[in-house]
């Protein structure tokens, strides 16, 4: 039922409700200055603008309409608060992986997650807060001030909502709705039928008939070589080299020279479990659940005889070293699915005493480094004749980078510039 009200004069009731509309419009722009982000086009920037107004316009009346019908103040608080939030965290997401509400994102969501956001961003997050707090304080203070009839504040609610959701604006609200739902469904296991199945064979991608683990047959032979695989994550050749970053990787540049050097890849992973099945299972095939899927027994992943299976079939004892979890995008399921003796990731190091050090999601590469060298005096020490397969992940790497108390400054040049 709707509460009696009483009108301000024209000219007051102008200055205050430009007030509560400019409150509102500020506190959802002001997550653009928390992030690194620059908008590349001016599409960009009205398609920001117009969906800011859009949205701001539809709080003030709300807020209006709340005064009028009670059940409609706990609405507009919740929006407004899930509004701020979900801008704050794309500037954010794109301040730290230089993405926003990609399947990355979405991927990404974990505990493990929100703890590095709160490590990395804890004064930017409080700021936030404060600003936040600071606006519901004044939009308070306004609202014996502020006041129009409630069939203007409902008519203009309809007409917001109307042309928000009619005009694609591809603000970051539905950017978040929309990129979800294509995550969702990419997120379903990847059951093929007939069909399906002979599309991919036909790609030459993959050889169903006579690529499954099942009839794997191998041995070591006389020599027995031990093996150890090392990936570096987020790594590219521009950091070597050939890039513009002199001796940033000697070590790497000096195994490139004095060893041997591959360069001519294709590849189609995108996040960091997708690189690591290609290499591993040796396919082209896209995996973009980025998930648990990975190892759903009822796809085709389980069932392809990869480098691991070979190696097991051989003889191997295997063992892969990570910095961060290792239950994150299926990876644990995915190698015990693939013949990994021991699986160890953040979860385990902790157990062993490790902590985060320098804003870390994980174990530092250094340590890392330090574990594996000691895995490998255990194995080459053991009376046991059996080779092994030594598989390692970096961490630090990782968009925006982490750089260990341990490692020496990068300079340029000699003359420090």
């Amino acid at each position: 039922m709707l509460t009696k009200y009483k009108t301000l004069s024209p000219g007051n009731n102008r200055v205050w409700i430009a007030t509560l509309f400019i409150i509102l419009t500020t506190l959802l722009v002001t997550p653009v200055l928390f992030s690194s982000y620059r908008f590349e086009s001016w599409k960009l920037i009205a398609e920001f603008a117009f969906s800011t107004i859009i949205i701001a316009t539809f709080l003030t009346a709300l807020r209006q309409a709340s005064i009028y019908l009670w059940i409609l103040r706990p609405v507009f608080w919740v929006l407004l608060t899930l509004l701020y939030t979900v801008r704050l965290t794309w500037f954010l997401v794109v301040d730290f992986s230089g993405e926003g509400f990609t399947n990355n994102f979405y991927a990404h969501i974990s505990e493990e997650a929100a703890r590095v956001a709160f490590t990395e961003y804890a004064d930017t997050l409080f700021l936030a807060f404060i600003i936040l707090t600071l606006a519901c304080v004044g939009i308070v203070l306004l609202k014996n001030k502020v006041l129009v009839g409630p069939r203007l504040a409902f008519t203009i609610i309809l007409v917001t909502l109307l042309t928000f959701f009619s005009i694609p604006s591809n603000s970051l609200e539905q950017r978040l709705l929309s990129n979800y739902i294509q995550f969702y469904e990419a997120m379903k296991p990847g059951q093929l039928n007939a069909e399906g199945l002979f599309k991919l064979q036909q790609t030459r991608l993959v050889n169903l008939d006579n690529n499954k683990k099942s009839t794997i047959v191998a041995t070591a032979g006389g020599s027995k070589q031990n093996l150890i695989l090392v990936y570096l994550e987020s790594f590219h050749l521009a950091f070597t080299d050939v890039g513009p970053f002199p001796d940033l990787t000697p070590n790497i540049n000096r195994l490139k020279r004095d060893y041997w050097h591959h360069s001519n890849w294709l590849s189609s992973a995108d996040a960091t479990m997708e690189a690591i099945i290609s290499t591993q299972c040796g396919t082209l095939v896209s995996t973009p659940q980025g998930s648990n899927t990975f190892a759903n027994t009822e796809t085709i992943l389980p069932k392809l005889a990869c480098l691991p299976d070979v190696l097991r079939s051989a003889g191997y004892h295997q063992i892969f070293l990570g910095g961060f979890d290792k239950s994150f995008s299926g990876k644990n399921l995915f190698l015990t699915e693939h013949s990994y003796d021991e699986v160890f990731g953040w979860e385990d190091w902790q157990k062993l005493g490790f902590k985060n050090n320098d804003g870390y999601w994980g174990l530092p590469d250094d340590q890392l480094f330090e574990q594996a060298l000691k895995r490998v005096d255990e194995l080459t020490s053991s009376d046991s004749n059996q080779p092994y397969n030594l598989t390692l992940l970096t961490l630090s790497t990782h968009p925006p980078g982490f750089s260990s108390s341990s490692c020496t400054p990068y300079v340029s040049n000699p003359n420090g510039s």
